[in-house]
């Protein structure tokens, strides 16, 4: 029984492993056309040190969570292939974001 659930397992890996393959193909070869921006920020836990414990050479530090902050973050989707790319970064001269 377990045999056969490994061979399975296998298969299914290689078959992941081929389809990616071509994923990864035809969004090379893809002359996207993507979507509208979307505004979609990531949240982010804040950590702030609270205090050791332990004794001697190797204290080992705790910390708590200090709040969340939201990072700015764009995505878009090629309407074609559906690669989906994600940036954090802003034009210098415009607040536009920068997918390069």
């Amino acid at each position: 029984m377990t045999l056969n659930k490994i061979k399975r397992l296998e298969e299914l890996d290689a078959e992941t492993k081929r389809l990616r393959a071509e994923i990864q193909t035809e969004q090379a070869n893809c002359n996207h056309d993507f979507t509208k921006l979307k505004y979609d920020p990531t949240e982010k836990t804040n950590w702030e040190f609270s205090h050791f414990t332990g004794h001697g050479s190797d204290p080992e530090p705790h910390y708590v969570t200090a709040g969340t902050t939201k990072e700015p973050r764009w995505t878009r989707t090629c309407k074609l292939c559906g690669k989906i790319e994600h940036t954090t970064k802003r034009r210098t001269t415009e607040t536009e974001p920068d997918f390069k």
